[in-house]
């Protein structure tokens, strides 16, 4: 007898894809029936591998063939590794945790593709092809033989052995630390070993999570010297150079941004014209007259992609002295500018459109809230700062209001979310959570902003000339019905033949609109559309309901509109005449387009994930508080409650339901009680208790407390308990603004 795996193995094999009964395995090996259940767990073995193919309880056969399959592997916290659109079929490719080596999250790899045990396809990693960290970010723990770290990012999901440590005065315990990978595993249970290089603090340091965060996930907070040295070159406006641009210094032209904002990147003006329709002026600080292509700070910028705004701090994609210094907009200052000049008729049609380079003096710097209450008071005009711009306010509002009923009556989707941010003081400490009103003001400079990207784009397709579009394709209809019985927990009947433009999806937004926590369906209904990108293709907005559009208007903060001036300018100086430049620029798009994608992509997350830790920040305060919330998702381990109150979630976990014991409906749109069939259903009002919070991992535990009361009424907070001990190791994993729920910027 030779009951082996290597010799069940070869005789399934023999087989030539044949299933054979356990039996007749038993007889060929020569076996006793009394081994039939050691057999049964070296064949349960094989099949959880992918090396056999199991059919019921008794039946083997060997795997097909196997494809192939490559990509980047994305790892969830519980070990199962997915490659995206890696199945034959087009859907994404499971790995089983046992199959995924030594491969890690956001590792490429290459794996082989078989016919798992539930009849679906599965993936089994071969090589590693390149390593996604080079470095990580952790928590270090000395040992008697040295030390480890335990990464930040739990998906890693191995220790890193650190075998020279430096002494006790000068890195303590629990140090957060940047490690440099020096060994990789070998396969699944191998650790990883690393050398420190870089101490970032220690826990309580003021900042220190967000700053983990961002060294985590690959930002660098400083510039090369080859870009500083750059940047100090750079001059103001001369007065040879302003020769040279349309002189716009004398028009009334301001800005208007958030309170606290210091880069100034989008300036407006307006003349009411005889005929009675609008000059608008759109004008963008001129950043490509100081950043020329290949140079080292726009190389830096590509690399960079975009600005990134995690709470507490701001991480540019240009160095201050051209972001917040020579190239923003700034009060009472001459500046470069590319400007979009557009006659609006009462309809919202632009006519005569032109773009040129200029010189502008702003005269005014506003935010917000004070355009909003200028709006608000109109018998106080003349007492405001800005009264000499009061009139051209106030046509610009007209401006804006003509031309949202245009868009919206050509089928744009308005998708009007509550929109959270923290509030820091001046030492960032998180002091507030709020849901950030959206003001006239704010949709004034938001249409005079759309206008002047989609004009900007039409311009350059007129033109003939490659560019980066920004595209939102249309969404697959199944997105909609696979969320269909989540919106129908508010009410919604989606009808069942869905059609692929904005004007479908608007009344179902209205609708979630009216609803107490509709904003939560509404945010599912996001999830279902495509995601916005950029692309030298183009495929027009579906959002927005635009033929042509592109982004102009954040040069600043975004390289895409960087290289839409850089092609502006460079048409209007002449020098895309020749062919063979024209083809140079179009060959390069892609790749450009590819980078701008993935920073974007990771800034988002960045962010994101800065909220959440913020907002724990702010609600370890309030632990043992009592709130009123709305259901937000449903989990097998539970469901999240998004608070009245606060714009935060929590999860409330299964195990905390002590009347009964709980399951997702098989939509998982209610958690039900298996006995007495009670239910928490998506949007339900509940009355929560903090918990637990854990500030590092922006994750709150809830437990259900009173009855929430009726209406749409803020709770009150009762009184926080004492400081509960933070929980890192039980804690579940927030899902809010992940790839389902984040917010698509247009």
């Amino acid at each position: 007898m030779n009951l082996t795996p290597d010799n069940i193995l070869e005789i399934i094999n023999a087989h030539g894809g044949q299933a054979i009964s356990l039996r007749a395995i038993l007889e060929e090996v020569g076996a006793a029936p009394a081994y039939k259940q050691m057999a049964a767990h070296i064949l349960l073995n094989l099949a959880k591998e992918g090396k056999v193919i199991r059919f019921g309880s008794k039946h083997f056969s060997a795997p097909k063939p196997a494809a192939g399959a490559s990509g980047v592997v994305h790892v969830s916290d519980k070990g199962m590794g997915f490659l995206l659109k890696g199945a034959p079929d087009g859907t994404d490719l499971y790995i089983h945790p046992d199959n995924l080596g030594s491969a890690m999250d956001g590792d490429t790899i290459e794996a082989e593709v078989f016919m798992g045990r539930k009849g679906r396809h599965e993936g089994r990693v071969l090589n590693v092809l390149e390593r996604a960290h080079k470095f990580l970010v952790g928590q270090f723990k000395r040992t008697g033989l040295g030390g480890y770290v335990l990464p930040r990012n739990a998906k890693v999901g191995r220790l890193i052995e650190i075998p020279h440590v430096p002494p006790k005065e000068e890195l303590a315990d629990a140090a957060w630390v940047r490690v440099r990978i020096t060994r990789w595993p070998k396969q699944q249970d191998d650790d990883l070993a690393g050398e420190i290089e870089e101490t970032l603090g220690n826990p309580g340091d003021r900042g220190i999570n967000i700053l983990a965060l961002l060294r985590d996930l690959g930002v660098e907070m400083e510039f090369p010297a080859a870009v500083l040295q750059r940047v100090e070159k750079f001059q103001p406006p001369s007065e040879r150079e302003i020769a040279l641009r349309r002189d716009l210094r004398d028009w009334a032209i301001c800005t208007i941004d958030p309170i606290t904002a210091k880069d100034h990147d989008d300036a407006l003006s307006v003349r009411l014209l005889e005929n009675g329709n609008w000059l608008l002026g759109v004008h963008i600080a001129d950043v490509a007259q100081y950043v020329q292509a290949n140079d080292p700070t726009d190389i830096e910028a590509l690399r960079r992609g975009t600005s990134i705004y995690p709470v507490d701090r701001v991480v540019p994609m240009l160095p201050e002295r051209l972001s917040n210094e020579l190239c923003s907009l700034r009060q009472g200052e001459d500046s470069f500018a590319l400007t979009c000049l557009m006659e609006i008729d009462h309809a919202g049609t632009v006519l005569h459109p032109e773009v040129f380079e200029s010189v502008i003096h702003s005269r005014h710097k506003l935010h917000y809230q004070e355009v909003q209450e200028f709006f608000d008071k109109p018998k106080e005009h003349d007492t405001f700062r800005f009264a000499d711009i009061g009139d051209d306010l106030l046509q610009l509002r007209e401006v804006a209001r003509a031309l949202n009923k245009m868009r919206m009556g050509r089928g744009a989707l308005d998708l009007d979310l509550p929109e959270g941010f923290v509030e820091c003081n001046e030492q960032g400490d998180a002091i507030g959570l709020h849901r950030r009103d959206r003001l006239e003001s704010h949709r004034l400079v938001e249409e005079c902003m759309l206008i002047a990207n989609e004009t900007v784009a039409e311009f350059l397709r007129a033109k003939g000339l490659p560019f980066l579009y920004r595209i939102h394709d249309i969404p697959d209809p199944s997105g909609l019905e696979r969320i269909a019985p989540a919106l129908e927990m508010f009410g919604v009947k989606v009808p069942k033949k869905v059609e692929p433009k904005p004007s479908f999806y608007q009344p179902i937004v209205e609708v979630l609109g009216r609803k107490d926590g509709g904003h939560i369906g509404q945010r599912l209904l996001l999830g279902a559309l495509m995601r916005a990108e950029y692309s030298q293709i183009n495929h027009g907005h579906f959002g927005l309901a635009s033929k042509c559009y592109c982004h102009f208007t954040s040069p600043i903060r975004r390289y895409p509109d960087l290289l839409t001036h850089r092609i502006i300018k460079d048409l209007l100086h002449g020098e895309l005449s020749q062919p063979d430049k024209i083809e140079a620029l179009r060959a390069s798009l892609d790749s450009t387009a590819n980078q701008c994608n993935q920073t974007e992509d990771n800034a988002e997350s960045i962010e994101y994930q800065a909220v959440d830790i913020k907002s724990m920040e702010f609600m370890s305060d309030q632990i043992g508080g009592i709130f009123d919330g709305w259901v937000s998702r449903v989990f097998k381990r539970g469901f999240l409650v998004e608070l009245v109150d606060f714009p935060v979630e929590g999860m409330v976990p299964v195990r905390a339901l002590e009347d009964d014991y709980y399951l997702p409906d098989e939509n998982y749109t209610r958690m039900v009680g298996q006995s007495t069939r009670k239910t928490y259903r998506l949007g339900q009002r509940v009355r929560v208790q903090v918990n637990k919070v854990d500030v590092t991992a922006g994750e709150m535990e809830l437990y259900l407390a009173h009855e929430p009361r009726p209406g749409k009424g803020k709770a009150k907070i009762q009184p926080p308990e004492p400081k509960a001990k933070p929980f890192y190791l039980d804690a579940p994993k927030s899902t809010r603004r992940t790839g389902e729920n984040k917010r698509r910027r247009g």
